[in-house]
């Protein structure tokens, strides 16, 4: 399981106003858990894993100027699969991570609301502390680059940070 907090932009394709940067400014809590698979060789590991996220992600239309309230943005749920390696010493474990990502969305505006689903990268690194034979706690950052949906004839280009802590049980 893991708690942590995530904040990014879901970026218009087509300014309106030039200098200034519009689309969604999110942020907020998420909470969620992970399953995986880690092999060690001496001191390195290599492993697999999967996690999914939900909470309230989720921010306001902003056209630079500040934001509307009337035009939101929220994350449903966060999702990746990703490779992982690093290096093992004693009871601490540093590595990286790298991998396909999903986030489900939902967007409401005046007069309708789009459901888009992006699906993009995700790269970060972390450090995993062994408690004992079967649990370990760890600290993680990961960035997402979810590419871009097309809604109400705009395209957004969404990107994500996210920085989470986790307990992990290995069977």
């Amino acid at each position: 399981m893991h708690v942590g907090f995530a904040d990014g932009a879901a970026t218009q394709g087509e300014q309106w106003v030039p200098g200034f940067e519009a689309g969604f400014e999110l942020d907020g809590l998420l909470a969620g858990g992970q399953v995986g698979a880690l092999a060690q060789f001496g001191n390195f590991v290599l492993g697999v894993q999967g996690d999914v996220s939900g909470g309230g992600l989720s921010g306001n239309y902003d056209f630079g100027f500040g934001p509307f309230p009337n035009i939101s943005m929220e994350v449903n749920w966060l999702a990746s699969l990703t490779a992982r390696g690093g290096v093992a010493f004693d009871s601490v474990l540093l590595y990286g991570l790298a991998g396909l990502a999903v986030a489900d969305t939902a967007i409401k505006y005046p007069g309708g609301s789009a459901d888009p689903t992006y699906t993009g990268y995700t790269a970060g690194a972390g450090v995993a502390l062994k408690l004992n034979a079967n649990w370990s706690v760890f600290g993680e950052y990961a960035y997402y680059g979810l590419g871009e949906q097309e809604f109400d004839g705009d395209t957004y280009d969404l990107s994500l940070s996210s920085g989470k802590v986790g307990l992990n049980y290995k069977f």
